[in-house]
């Protein structure tokens, strides 16, 4: 006659199945956020690469603009 005895404890399959699970989700995440610098190096070495490229990024995404011209900011109405 044999005995078969069955333990359960926190490196069970359940758990591997888990932690390969989570692994893989970081993996996405790790890759995602490593295109992410390459893609935002990639736009700072083209923004510093003249003052008139520099100028214009000021210009786009903060509203900046020239002491003698005015800006009008026109938003379109969503309806």
């Amino acid at each position: 006659m044999s005995t078969i005895i069955i333990g359960f404890n926190e490196y069970n399959l359940f758990r591997r199945i888990a932690d390969y699970k989570e692994y893989q989700k970081l993996k996405k995440e790790k890759e995602y956020f490593q295109n992410q610098i390459i893609e935002v190096e990639r736009v700072r070495t083209e923004l510093f690469s003249s003052e008139e490229k520099m100028e214009k990024f000021a210009r786009e995404k903060y509203n900046m603009k020239k002491d003698n011209e005015d800006v009008y900011i026109l938003k379109e109405n969503k309806n």
